[in-house]
């Protein structure tokens, strides 16, 4: 409100409105904000220009495992600012496993099966084998399949080896005949069950070495 006043005259007033508009809000964040994940809490970052008030996250702030959270960053209208709002998404990636070995390994024949197995497996994972439990001589591909929460799985694979064993405990000793007119053959002794026996040179009648 002013006042003119001048000599002889009348005094005029004059009223205005003085407006000061509410500033915007403004909200400063990642759309998408990416973690990969390590068993700590992840938080969307964002920042306000004012400090009139706080941000809401919604539904919640704070998150732990592999999975993608839509979040909702708003901030009400106060005195002085608008409210506004932001869109994010917060996504936690899994992780590797690391430090899982799965070596070849070696067997001789022995009649039970024979199976190879990982090391250096995480406490809370899990390990899948196909191809083990194996009991006959062969080259056999084994695979191992870890698997833990939040972690991507792990496919590993390796050889296991089963030799021929030695058979043991045969003998097959000299034999001396005297002529009859019959065949003679001489046999093995201590062969095992299951074992087979060829022989050449038996069966023979006549005199000689």
């Amino acid at each position: 409100t002013i006042s003119d006043t001048a000599a002889s005259c009348n005094t005029v007033i004059r009223t205005a409105s003085l407006t000061i508009n509410k500033a915007q809000s403004v909200i400063t964040t990642n759309n998408t904000q990416t973690h990969l994940y390590d068993g700590t809490v992840k938080n969307v970052v964002a920042t306000l220009n004012h400090n009139e008030t706080t941000l809401v996250y919604t539904p919640q702030q704070g998150y732990t495992d592999v999975g993608n959270y839509p979040v909702t960053v708003s901030v009400s209208e106060t005195a002085n600012y608008l409210a506004a709002t932001e869109n994010v998404n917060l996504i936690i990636d899994s992780a590797t496993i690391t430090g899982v070995t799965f070596n070849n390994g070696t067997f001789t024949y022995d009649g039970t099966a024979h199976s190879i197995f990982t090391t250096g497996v995480p406490a809370g994972a899990t390990v899948t084998y196909t191809g083990n439990e194996q009991t006959n001589a062969g080259v056999y591909t084994v695979n191992a399949l870890v698997q833990m929460p939040n972690y991507n799985d792990l496919q590993l694979s390796a050889t296991m080896t089963i030799d021929n064993a030695t058979i043991t405990g045969v003998t097959f000793s000299n034999g001396t005949f005297t002529y009859d007119g019959t065949a003679h053959s001489i046999f093995v002794s201590g062969l095992p069950t299951g074992a087979t026996v060829t022989y050449t040179g038996n069966a023979q009648t006549n005199a000689g070495v």
